[in-house]
Order: C-alpha cells, then sequence, then structure tokens
C-alpha cells in the first residue's frame, strides 16, 4: 500500500528530478515506520539511479534521523521525569526515579552539561525524601547519569559527594547500598584517589558511626576493584585507617 502511494506521487511529479528529491525529503522527515518501504520502493526504481550508492546513503540517513529522533524522544522524557520527582505525591517522586532511572540505564547519549545540571539538582533534593525509595532511586538515577555525562558531573562533585557520603548513614540498607556504588562508579569514571580523598574527608571522622563503616567498605571495595597505583595506599587510605583503629 505504501509502495503503490510512492510510486502514484513518484508519477504525479511527471519524473522531475527535483520533485523527487523534495518527495523523498518530505517523507523521510515526516513519517514513521517507514524504513522498510521506503528501501523496498528505492529497489524498485529503474536502473538509470545509481541504485547501490542511492540506497547506501538513504540507508545511513535514515540511521542518523532515527539516532536524532531517539536522542529527541530521551530528552523530552527526561524532562517529564524530573518534573514528576517535583511532585508532592510520594507515589508520583517514586514513580519519577524509577522512570529516569531505566531512562537512563538504557540510553546511550551523552548528556549535556544543561541536563547533567538540571538531574543533579533535582536528585540532590530527593536525597534526603521521607521515603527510603525515592532517595534510592535518586542514588542510583546518578549513578546511571555518571556513565552518561562525561566530564559534566565532576562541575558538581563539590556538592555531591558530601550528600551521598551522608546517605550512607542511612538507615536503610538499599539506601546505604545505593550509596556505596554511586561513590565506586564515580571512581571508575573519574579517578579512584580523586574520589576517597574527597569522600574520606566527610567520611573518615564523620560524627555517625554508620557512615564511618560504610565508607570504610567502600575504600574496601575500591582496593579490590582498581589497581593499586590507582589508590596510594599511605597517602589516601593508611592514616584515616590507622586513625579509626581508636574508636
Amino acid at each position: 500500500m505504501i509502495i503503490s502511494f510512492l510510486r502514484k506521487e513518484m508519477k504525479r511529479k511527471n519524473n522531475n528530478k527535483e520533485n523527487k528529491r523534495n518527495f523523498f525529503a518530505k517523507y523521510l522527515f515526516t513519517n514513521n515506520n517507514h524504513s522498510l518501504p521506503l528501501i523496498e520502493f528505492l529497489s524498485s526504481l529503474p536502473n538509470t539511479f545509481p541504485q547501490i550508492l542511492f540506497l547506501l546513503f538513504f540507508s545511513k540517513l535514515l540511521e542518523l534521523v532515527e539516532k536524532f529522533r531517539s536522542e529527541e524522544r530521551i530528552g523530552i522524557q527526561m524532562e517529564e521525569a524530573l518534573e514528576l520527582a517535583r511532585a508532592k505525591d510520594t507515589k508520583e517522586r517514586m514513580a519519577a526515579v524509577e522512570r529516569l532511572y531505566h531512562l537512563l540505564e538504557g540510553s546511550r547519549k551523552s548528556l549535556t552539561s544543561s541536563e547533567v545540571t538540571s538531574l543533579v539538582d533535582c536528585c540532590m533534593d530527593l536525597l534526603n525524601d521521607n521515603n527510603f525509595r525515592v532517595s534510592q532511586g535518586a542514588l542510583q538515577a546518578l549513578a546511571s547519569a555518571a556513565v552518561l555525562s562525561g566530564d559534566h558531573l565532576k562541575l558538581h562533585f563539590n556538592a555531591l559527594v558530601p550528600a551521598v557520603v551522608e546517605r550512607l548513614g542511612d538507615a536503610k540498607q538499599p539506601v546505604r547500598d545505593a550509596a556505596r556504588r554511586l561513590l565506586l562508579t564515580l571512581m571508575e569514571d573519574s579517578s579512584p584517589t580523586i574520589i576517597v580523598e574527597r569522600a574520606g574527608s566527610y567520611g573518615w571522622t564523620h560524627r555517625s558511626w554508620r557512615v564511618r563503616e560504610e565508607f570504610a567498605r567502600t575504600v574496601t571495595s575500591a582496593i579490590n576493584l582498581f589497581a593499586s597505583p590507582e589508590l596510594p595506599l599511605q597517602r589516601a587510605i593508611l592514616p584515616p585507617i590507622l586513625q579509626m583503629l581508636h574508636d
């Protein structure tokens, strides 16, 4: 049916090449689910067209258009989720962070600086939410975003790292686990030494014993995950650990 429509349109254009190009462009950018019908139609064109190059070009163009549309949809859905995360209703906030997490986890699109800023600002507010599942979801979303943020997230470390360290002392184990995983993700995406030193300035001497204990566990995991040159033992780890022996 689609192919018949295209053929009729081509005849109606009186075989004018300029009209053909305009028709292809219009059809390409205004229709969904068109890839296979369009390629099948192009395959049926007369031999006067350089078919192979034509098909390769349009195939690549279709991929780029679909990628652009997909990234645009993700950006819109992310904005909607961030807006929902500010709702007063707890269930809506829970649904928002879950949606945000799944969007970021399934995305390969790099986040822009403004997207990272919006995400961090929103999640920072959610870390202290009265519902632990909202806090947990915000930590998980940040961990997924860290992989897509490049260097943009580093600009927020001064505020983000202390806030994550505070969640190591949460009363709920799932929140503490999510906070530890986020710190390890930040180490992997930036530098283990930088994160250990920056988080350690809060974690090693924190007033809460639970934060100190969970941070020690985080550093233990980091030692197992990262090569020893990445974590200078004497400078970054050994002194505070020796101090904790007097706890």
